[in-house]
């Protein structure tokens, strides 16, 4: 018998695996798919009146739900490009850990009358029809040191601006008991970031406008106001309170981001910072700082 060339044998092992992984992938996505629709049925949604692909991936084994379109009525429907979980703790009703990000929710800018006129009128300067907004939530729990991590919470509206949160809930027993805790939940190492991409200045022109002045002579409006708390926190030597107007004024000048982040010696009670401290003391208690730009 004639051997069989190495090219050939290293064709059939390629071809193998590529068959395998097809396999593993499709009944992946299959399990992936029953378990969403009965999550989609339990929340009592008609399955004829959404549609979506269902997809996973085979190194990182996330599941990806794709083309989502949920109809309202005849007219309307609610669409979402994509659901992306990265990773999910599936033995608990309440998930100890969670990492997911929606990206390409289509919002109608008619429905931001329902949410703030005001807001509503601002931005319907820009002359849009809807606003894609994208949102990401990864968070663990560890049940043996009573901590909640929230790693990222954030929220952003496409060209017009970003704000993400990160913080550490101690002294919670679980995920939903930090949620609703605040009485006892203590704060660690927390931090919120904004970067702008056009917001801020079209709510300053909105408001400029209404006020009968120009963008330049509405911030120098708001600058004067910002220098008066300065110098009056300065007669009080507030340290930290000055620190953080100064950079607010800062972020009034050129706004493009700004960070605000504590990071207490020990984790603190939300309900004593909110009864017992004055303003000076939460921001050493909090050993608080801020970043612009």
């Amino acid at each position: 018998m004639s051997q069989i060339p190495i090219q050939v044998i290293r064709l059939g092992v390629v071809g193998a695996v590529v068959g395998g992984v097809i396999a593993f992938k499709t009944i992946a996505a299959n399990a992936a798919e029953e378990k969403i629709d009965k999550a989609i049925s339990n929340l009592g949604i008609p399955k004829e009146k959404i549609s979506y692909d269902v997809s996973v991936d085979l190194i990182g084994l996330s599941t990806r739900i794709e083309d989502i379109e949920m109809k309202i009525s005849d007219k309307e429907s609610f669409k979402i490009d994509e659901i992306v979980i990265n990773d999910i703790d599936t033995k608990h009703e309440v998930p100890e850990y969670l990492d997911v990000e929606i990206n390409g929710m289509h919002n109608d800018a008619k429905a931001l009358k329902m949410v703030d006129r005001s807001l509503y009128r601002a931005l319907d300067s820009l002359k849009k029809d809807e606003f894609i907004t994208n949102f990401a939530l990864n968070y663990n729990f560890d049940k043996e040191a009573k901590v909640l991590s929230l790693e990222n919470l954030s929220f952003d509206i496409e060209d017009m601006g970003a704000l993400s949160l990160t913080t550490q809930f101690h002294n919670v027993n679980s995920v939903t008991n930090a949620a609703m805790g605040f009485n006892y939940a203590k704060l660690g190492k927390s931090s919120v970031t904004y970067k702008d991409d056009s917001l801020v200045n079209t709510l300053v022109s909105y408001n400029a406008k209404k006020s009968g002045k120009d963008i330049e002579q509405f911030k120098e409006k708001i600058l004067k106001n910002l220098d008066r708390d300065i110098q009056r926190a300065e007669k009080r030597e507030q340290e930290l309170e000055v620190k953080m107007l100064t950079a607010i004024a800062e972020f009034v000048k050129d706004p493009q981001s700004i960070e605000f982040s504590m990071e207490p010696e020990q984790p603190i009670s939300l309900n004593k910072l909110t009864k017992r401290f004055t303003k000076e003391n939460t921001l050493k208690t909090l050993n608080f700082d801020i970043k612009v730009n």
